[in-house]
């Protein structure tokens, strides 16, 4: 997959596109069949400058004043139990990495308990990150759907807990820390292997 880097963060192949931007995102978001979080971010030049997209033969090419380069983002998702304080430890210690300044990350009930539509929208992410430290049936079904769609998984766990043996079965993506710093200094060390596995 060939991907794009704009003001530091990392997006799948960027195309153009003449015409009303509304309509545009809209019509991007319809056709992915997704209804929670941004797939797109569409980025005028007149507002941002001068980006530049890669094209079909893989040479870089400015674009003119009335289009506009669409970048499609490059999408994680954050499984975890609800037993775990994810508001208060796990969604800001990740929020610190520079994974998360790089790729789009989503976290699923930073707003809302209610059930977010994650079988939906792990169809257009690159990585699942799960938070093993403690079993819980929700993930485990999240971590079935990411298996049967291919997405990539991420599995994280504190140090000293023992994680279900299923995780060996869908992945050999592990990381174990021991606390927050930890977490951050190995998270943004696995983003070389994300980018060379795109």
């Amino acid at each position: 997959m060939e991907t794009v880097e704009y003001k530091g963060v990392a997006y799948r192949k960027a195309f153009r596109f003449v015409g009303e931007e509304d309509k545009l995102v809209m019509a991007l978001v319809n056709n992915a069949g997704v209804t929670n979080g941004n797939i797109y971010e569409v980025i005028n030049i007149e507002v941002t400058g001068v980006p530049v997209f890669i094209d079909d033969n893989g040479g870089k090419n400015v674009l003119d004043d009335d289009e506009y380069a669409v970048l499609e983002l490059l999408n994680m998702y954050v499984g975890h139990p609800n037993s775990i304080p994810y508001k208060e430890e796990l969604y800001p210690t990740i929020r610190e990495t520079e994974l998360f300044k790089k790729f789009h990350i989503v976290f699923p009930h930073e707003e809302s308990k209610q059930a977010f539509n994650s079988k939906d929208y792990l169809k257009n992410c690159i990585l699942m990150i799960a938070e093993g430290s403690e079993h819980a049936t929700g993930l485990g079904i999240e971590l079935g759907w990411a298996d049967m769609l291919g997405v990539p998984i991420l599995c994280i766990y504190k140090k000293g807990k023992k994680i279900a043996g299923s995780y060996r079965v869908i992945t050999d993506q592990f990381i174990e820390y021991e606390n927050r710093q930890d977490l951050i200094e190995k998270l943004d060390d696995y983003i070389p292997y994300v980018l060379s596995n795109l």
